[in-house]
Parts: C-alpha cells; structure tokens; sequence
C-alpha cells in the first residue's frame, strides 16, 4: 500500500513540474513559503523536482 501511495505522489509531482515548466520565467505568489514575496516559477520547479527526486529514492528503497 505504501508504494503505490508514493506513486501517487511521484505522479502528482511529475504533472506538478509539467504545468510549472509552461509559465517558466514568470512570476507567482506563494504566500505559505514566503509570506507576500513572489516567488520565480523556475525555482517552484526546482524544489518539486528535488522532492521528486526523493520520492523515487524512496519508492526505489521499498521495491528493494
């Protein structure tokens, strides 16, 4: 169960950084991470694509 919870996850994220790459270079709000500052979409990108990167680590752990 847990794995396919992670792949969901994996999923979701992969859709996320998808729609983020389409307004690269333009900016958004992101009132949880940074109160009123807008953030760079590209660095939107490139905190999904580190969690990404860490949930295939895990999904690789629990297939192992």
């Amino acid at each position: 169960a847990r794995a396919s919870i992670v792949e969901l996850t994996e999923g979701n994220l992969k859709t996320r950084i998808h729609h983020l790459q389409h307004f690269e270079g333009v900016f958004t709000y992101d009132r949880a991470l940074n109160g009123s500052r807008a953030t760079p979409v590209r660095e939107l990108i490139r905190v999904e694509n580190k969690a990404l990167f860490l949930a295939q680590k895990f999904i690789l752990k629990l297939r192992a």
